[in-house]
């Protein structure tokens, strides 16, 4: 990307923030009643917060601030009110938003992104409780300056308001880029009926004039530990707006309270609650759910590192037991009798004297890949240590059978290896031995395969034997 064209795209990022701000500033000041210039809700708040947090750098930030301010002040006529007066608050706007960046630069947090700990949420909240302050006091002054109002009045509501507003603001507003990758263990279907539901839900306790409002509880708990963190963030963000503005409009479950002021406050203490029940718990699951999949990992690991040889991550003398044990009750069952291949590198003692161990490892490696290569989808490569390996093939339908895998074997590791850019000749000796699954257990038949190795190894290595269990302990020389 040009410099052009990263200044355009940085102007569009501007225009865009600005008028998603003014969209925010024209819906809060729907929540006035009474001829007031007070809004009872500010989710401008939020999206200054939020804006602010994106922008990368000073100077970018300075002149978000001054567009903000500006907008503020433009805005203003269009909702009875006037340009410096706009200006002004735009103001505290502008401080209200670094004062909680700042915060939340103290925790670690320069970037935007949804709340990933719990201790993400007692970040958000101090940053939201700070600013708040900071631009209460500010703000107060300018109500009794400029509004001929209480300092006390304006401190006290725009300090409530602008807590609340920005700590669901930030916290639905960072959940909808993550929309898309929840994290919940329920599935799409289920998401959207349990979201469908909610939102009915919070519709219809609204517009009833009955006691209700628990019902609310239940499906933010559901929508919590079904659909992640993100989802419940913004459907907690969603019903705050829903609740405010049909309490500001005198409905919903709070219409028998007199003072609007005191109505909207208690409105937006229950969202609060709800985003943070909400969240709490969805973490919460999440955290579980990952402890979890670590454990389970964890033990997988362990049983991976019991069960395999670590240099070559071939089956180690445990499981390739367990597999004869399990081909030997096939055997039984199918009349088909499984062969058992013990196979050993052929002066393997010199390579290790003449290349070291890792010079030894690297062969030993090379060979069980060159093995495994050779061997069938449902047959069982193992080492059982040092230069020692076993291939286990069922099914097998004869001895000739058993024999041509064998022969395959050896004239395979007839062909030199590449070590370190240099041919290395490795012969490898192999004893056969069949089984039908009712001549003796795992320990005798790796007994006779190991014999007929040694038959093998007598007989001038690279080469294979095939102990026949009808010749009652000889092995056969092929």
């Amino acid at each position: 990307m040009t410099a052009r064209s990263e200044r355009l795209l940085a102007a569009a990022v501007m225009v865009g923030w600005a008028v998603a701000y003014g969209a925010a500033v024209l819906l809060g000041r729907e929540t006035r009643v009474g001829g007031s210039e007070f809004s009872l809700a500010w989710p401008a708040a939020a999206v200054s917060t939020v804006w602010l947090l994106s922008t990368r750098g000073i100077p970018l930030r300075v002149v978000a601030l001054a567009v903000l301010v500006t907008v503020n002040g433009l805005i203003n006529p269009f909702s009875d009110g006037s340009v410096l007066t706009g200006l002004l608050f735009g103001g505290v706007n502008a401080l209200h938003a670094a004062t909680a960046v700042a915060v939340l630069a103290a925790f670690g947090w320069r970037t935007p992104r949804p709340p990933d700990q719990l201790r993400d949420i007692g970040a958000l909240a101090t940053a939201a409780l700070s600013a708040a302050l900071v631009g209460s006091v500010v703000g107060g002054a300018l109500t009794e300056l400029r509004l001929g109002g209480s300092f006390v009045d304006g401190m006290v509501l725009i300090g409530a308001r602008n807590a609340v507003s920005t700590f669901v603001g930030v916290v639905t507003l960072l959940a909808i880029p993550r929309l898309h990758r929840s994290g919940g263990p329920a599935s799409s279907v289920e998401r959207v009926g349990l979201v469908v539901a909610a939102s009915a839900t919070s519709v219809g306790v609204m517009a009833l004039p009955m006691p209700v409002l628990f019902l609310l509880v239940p499906l933010t708990v559901a929508v919590a530990m079904r659909c992640g963190p993100s989802i419940v963030s913004v459907l907690a963000g969603a019903q705050g707006l829903l609740v405010v503005f049909v309490t500001v409009r005198g409905g919903g479950q709070f219409a028998e309270i007199d003072d609007i002021q005191v109505r909207v406050l208690v409105a937006q203490v229950l969202i609060v609650v709800l985003v943070l029940v909400g969240l709490v718990l969805a973490l919460g699951e999440r955290d579980r759910a990952r402890a979890l999949r670590r454990s389970q990992a964890a033990e997988a690991r362990l049983v991976d590192l019991a069960l395999h040889d670590q240099l070559t991550g071939l089956p180690n003398r445990t499981l390739v037991g367990d597999r004869i044990e399990a081909g030997l009750a096939e055997a039984r069952r199918s009349g088909l009798r499984m062969a058992i291949l013990y196979i050993d590198l052929d002066r393997f003692k010199q390579i290790n004297d003449t290349r070291g161990h890792d010079g030894g490892d690297r062969v030993l490696r090379l060979f069980a890949d060159r093995l495994s290569g050779l061997a069938r989808a449902h047959d069982t490569v193992a080492r059982l240590g040092g230069d020692e390996f076993v291939m286990v093939c069922p099914a097998v339908a004869d001895i000739d059978h058993a024999r041509s895998i064998a022969s395959r074997v050896v004239h395979r590791m007839d062909e030199p290896f590449d070590v370190d850019g240099e041919p290395l000749m490795v012969t490898a000796s192999v004893g056969v031995t069949l089984a039908d699954g009712r001549d003796g257990s795992v320990r005798d038949v790796l007994r006779r395969a190991d014999a007929a190795l040694y038959a093998a190894k007598d007989h001038g290595r690279s080469r294979y034997e095939v102990f026949d269990a009808a010749e009652q302990g000889s092995a056969a020389a092929v």
